[in-house]
């Protein structure tokens, strides 16, 4: 059995997580997500899929299943995504599993302000990955358990 609920694990999760909603955003919308705006996300384990701990109001609201293709090769019993855009904010919500290990959510918006009430060490602004690394077990400032250094921030 693997324990993945330490700092370090949740951290890199997040993060893969906040990556992956910047870059489905891209590929949905053709947007690149401006210094205004953010991404929050989560990463879900299959752990949490077997107790039925997943967020099911949302997963209930998400378009077509997606995946990628090469010819006549495509991943989709590895990868694959769904999404549904916002109709009233300009909010639009991922939904990425990897075979049955691990999902992860991130709702991306253009601006900051129609994720105000999500977690403020969930939520990742363009440019986070600036001073990025893993640190040793043990050596990471702690807040929240990220192992890594502050999110780059963006000023007027």
């Amino acid at each position: 059995m693997l324990a993945a609920n330490g700092p370090i694990m949740s951290s890199v999760m997040t993060t893969f997580a906040a990556r992956m909603g910047f870059a489905l955003h891209h590929w949905v919308t053709g947007e690149i997500v401006g210094p205004a705006g953010g991404v929050f996300a989560r990463w879900h384990s299959n752990y949490e899929r077997f107790q039925g701990r997943l967020p099911q109001a949302f997963l209930d609201i998400l378009g077509a299943d997606y995946t990628m293709s090469q010819g006549r090769k495509n991943v989709g019993n590895q990868f694959s995504f769904r999404f549904v855009k916002g109709m009233e904010l300009g909010v639009t919500g991922y939904w990425a599993t990897f075979r049955q290990s691990f999902a992860v959510m991130a709702f991306v918006s253009q601006n900051m302000a129609e994720l105000r009430d999500a977690p403020h060490y969930l939520v990742r602004r363009p440019g986070f990955l600036k001073g990025y690394s893993v640190k040793f077990l043990g050596s990471w400032p702690g807040q929240y358990g990220q192992p890594f250094l502050t999110p780059y921030s963006f000023t007027k």
